[in-house]
């Protein structure tokens, strides 16, 4: 037998294992997911779906419906009033080339939902999600306060607009965006039950909430928390000493255990009063994400421990 009669009976052999390393090779490469968002298409599928949203918040939504189908940039990042007047260059750019824009709407974002629609490019798609959310509560409570998502069981319908809205611009992913969209949904609700466990700890009469910021109306009311007052701005000469020496008298008389900010807004008024009355001034979170809470149920989670451990829970 010749060299060749001996190596032609080997070709197709070879060329079985070739296929079979191929195929090892991508399975070697395809798993090891965290179990996080799927993503609908491979490294050769369409590019990401461009989004853009106002609050860090909603950003974090997109990117648990979307997971790497989507590119997504808040324009109000941590810190930054939602009433500001003007945008960086290449923040209009971004909202320029968005295929879809997610704010909330009810005045949340003020001013910068006017540079939204005077920016974004003809054919995109921008949705507010309290076009949904006024439909799931009272027409009465709508108005009062539009921070819908700080109770969890409202920011199931955020997720709900979130998802149907990525499959508005990308509809061959639909069925991975509600996969997503119900994981998620899921971990909702076990944030309920927890902030409920956590939040129900607090006595009765300890639940009393002191803040500057009129957002968590909605959060108050799911956890049967008392609003006893709102602090408003004063000017910017700062809080008189008879305004300090009231409301250090109303921390008092209320037998309020602490006083709440939030990263983004500070209180002079808040922080003399609660100095004059030996209270602690605490902190809670509606919009902002960062370096100590990096999404959405790590934010809310947070609200929780915080309320129990200012306010006297277990």
């Amino acid at each position: 037998m010749t060299s060749t009669d001996r190596n032609t009976p080997l070709r197709p052999l070879l060329a079985v294992v070739a296929v079979v390393m191929v195929g090892l090779l991508a399975v070697a490469c395809g798993g090891g997911g965290d179990g996080g968002p799927a993503s609908p298409t491979g490294d050769n599928g369409p590019p990401p779906v461009r989004v853009v949203t106002t609050l860090p918040v909603f950003a974090d939504f997109v990117r648990q419906a979307g997971g790497d189908r989507v590119e997504v940039f808040a324009v109000l990042p941590d810190g930054v009033n939602p009433g500001l007047q003007e945008l960086p260059p290449e923040d209009i750019e971004r909202i320029s080339r968005a295929d879809l824009i997610l704010y909330n709407g009810l005045d949340v974002e003020t001013t910068a939902e006017d540079l939204l629609f005077e920016h974004k490019r003809r054919g995109s798609h921008i949705i507010s999600y309290a076009r949904d959310i006024v439909g799931e509560i009272s027409a009465l409570e709508a108005p009062d306060n539009a921070y819908f998502w700080l109770d969890p069981t409202l920011a199931v319908t955020y997720m709900n607009t979130t998802w149907d809205s990525l499959a508005i611009v990308d509809g061959e992913a639909a069925s991975t965006y509600q996969a997503n969209g119900d994981r998620y949904k899921e971990q909702l609700r076990s944030l309920h039950e927890e902030i409920e466990e956590k939040v129900g700890s607090i006595p009765l009469e300890n639940r009393k909430l002191v803040t500057f910021h009129d957002s968590f109306f909605h959060l108050a009311k799911r956890y049967g928390l008392q609003f006893v007052r709102l602090a408003t701005p004063v000017s910017t000469q700062g809080p008189s000493p008879h305004r300090v020496e009231e409301w250090a008298d109303l921390i008092r008389e209320q037998g309020v255990g602490a006083v709440f900010t939030e990263p983004n807004f500070t209180s002079e008024l808040l922080n003399q009063a609660a100095q004059r009355a030996n209270v602690e001034v605490c902190t809670l979170y509606s919009d902002a994400l960062d370096d100590h809470v990096t999404t959405y149920i790590e934010m809310m989670s947070f609200n929780a421990d915080e309320l129990v451990r200012c306010l006297g829970g277990e």
